[in-house]
Parts: structure tokens; sequence; C-alpha cells
């Protein structure tokens, strides 16, 4: 074969050589950012459960939980994580978390009941990566 007919075939061979090493699939990502954030005010007297859960590689960085003007941070909870708060009517009441995931999520959450009213608020993040 003369050299004139390989060129055409050797040009056709490197682009798709390139074409190929060019698709390989990026199976890394940026963890997501989550700002969780819930509140509410009680109209009845009642226990509170504030919770944080996760799932996969989840993580919470700081977590705050508020009672009126009470305000408890925590830094790296260990998940999952939850407190029982007595709460008197009229309060208002919030939890607040900051984390990231890359391959998971992240829910807060507030739930209480005095046999009269029931309350529930959460908030969730999540991100799956392949």
């Amino acid at each position: 074969m003369s050299i004139k007919k390989q060129i055409p075939f050797f040009i056709f061979t490197v682009v798709i050589l390139f074409a190929f090493s060019n698709c390989k699939k990026n199976n890394t990502s940026d963890p997501l950012t989550c700002n969780l954030s819930k509140q509410t005010q009680l109209v009845e007297n009642m226990t509170i459960t504030f919770s944080a859960t996760q799932t996969g590689d989840g993580e919470i960085k700081t977590l705050t939980y508020k009672v009126g003007s009470d305000e408890n941070k925590i830094d790296n909870p260990t998940l999952p994580w939850e407190i029982d708060v007595e709460v008197s009517a009229g309060s208002f009441i919030s939890i607040e978390a900051v984390g990231t995931t890359k391959n998971g999520s992240l829910e807060v959450s507030m739930k209480g009941s005095n046999g009269s009213t029931t309350i529930e608020a959460s908030d969730y993040c999540e991100q799956q990566s392949n």
C-alpha cells in the first residue's frame, strides 16, 4: 500500500482514538453544601423533638436549635442526633444546620404533640453521584 493511500486511514485512526480518549465519564462531583432551616411558633405547650439524620456520606458541620431566645449550637454532631425540649405556647422554635454531602442526604426536623395539637416540620437535602 502506498503512503498516499495510508494517510487517510492514519488520520481516521487518530481521530477515532482522540474521540474515545475524551469520552471518560467523570465520576467525581463537588460536595453539595446544604443549608437546612425550619421554624414555627407553637400555639400550645408541648414537648418538641428536634432531630437531624443523614444517609451516605452526609455530614453536618453546625446544628442550631432555638426555643424563644435560647439558642443551642452543636458543632459536628454525631448523627443521628435528637433532643426533647419542653416548649411553652407562643414560643418561636427553629432548627438550622449547615452540612455537605457528595453521595447521600441530610435532614433536620421538629416534631411534637400534646394530644390535641401536632406539629411536624422538616428540611431535606440530597445529592447522588454516579
